[in-house]
């Protein structure tokens, strides 16, 4: 079964649905990024896509890659990334796996797990891997993305053995190559910490007055600090994640169609309304009234 990606996550950005399908932890899905970005999430599993159509924008705390229609991507367990179009004129649409480390090593600290997944989990060159359509090894990694991907639409009798053998391909392909992302930030992964921590107070406290003092505060660093750690790790500044993650839940609140845009303005944290509307219009290209005739059709 192929699915279409809907994210919500935790305060940290930890993503909260279970990437399985009839019990096995794999999961397919074919997401029209264009309509519907992803925002800055991270998951246990281990995740790996095509583009079909148009250019994807990646961004992580490695850095950001432009990835175009035939190019594929893999992205590490424990990575905070997002996705979005890198053109809003162009349709994008990218069919990805999400899989469960145990689906390959069959259980957490056995001689599997230990000899290679781990490994390939602690590999600073292997947080993002864009996977260009040149050379044997490349051509032969998409191609074993297409046939998990395509696996998991299928209801033939085996279909679950074959996937595990399509993925574990996959991981061994990975872990005998060289790639590298060259982008690792020296302090990677204290990076990591921090920034998962601020993330998980803006999460927690969007609908109320927040300042750069706070988020500072909820990773015990200082405010230069804070500016230089959100920089590095997604590229963006405190107030624009803010108002960019306010709008990502306002848009949930509008295609829920349960509250007013005032609440919704209220609720979000906005305070606003006329204030909302402007931030809205300039995330989205369109006014929350208007966005919500769209959903309604």
């Amino acid at each position: 079964m192929i699915l279409d990606c809907n994210v919500i996550t935790d305060e940290s950005g930890r993503e909260l649905a279970s990437h399985s399908t009839n019990g096995i932890n794999i999961a397919g899905y074919d997401d029209d990024i264009s309509r519907e970005p992803v925002p800055w999430h991270w998951h246990d599993e281990f995740e790996a896509g095509i583009i079909t159509e148009g250019r994807v924008l990646f961004e992580t705390d490695h850095g950001r890659a432009e990835i175009s229609k035939g190019e594929g991507f893999f992205v590490n367990s424990g990575i905070l990334h997002s996705v979005c179009g890198s053109d809003s004129l162009i349709d994008c649409r990218l069919h990805s796996i999400l899989f469960g480390p145990e689906l390959v090593s069959g259980k957490s600290g056995g001689a599997i797990d230990e000899k290679y997944i781990q490994p390939l989990i602690a590999r600073a060159d292997m947080g993002f891997v864009h996977i260009k359509p040149s050379g044997r090894t490349n051509v032969d990694l998409l191609k074993v993305i297409e046939a998990a991907w395509n696996e998991c639409a299928s209801s033939d009798y085996g279909y679950e053995f074959r996937q595990r053998e399509l993925v574990s391909d996959l991981i061994v392909q990975l872990g005998q190559t060289g790639f590298i992302d060259g982008t690792s930030p020296q302090h990677a992964e204290e990076d990591n910490d921090r920034i998962k921590r601020m993330l998980n107070y803006i999460h927690s406290n969007y609908m109320d007055v927040i300042d750069i003092v706070s988020v500072a505060s909820a990773a015990n660093i200082s405010q230069r600090e804070c500016l230089r750690c959100f920089h590095r790790t997604i590229n963006t500044t405190p107030s624009a994640y803010i108002k960019g993650y306010r709008v990502s839940k306002a848009r949930d609140m509008l295609n829920s169609r349960q509250s007013s845009i005032s609440d919704i303005a209220s609720k979000c944290g906005f305070g606003d309304c006329s204030y909302f509307i402007k931030v809205f219009r300039e995330a989205t290209g369109t006014t929350p009234g208007r966005y919500t005739g769209k959903v309604l059709k």
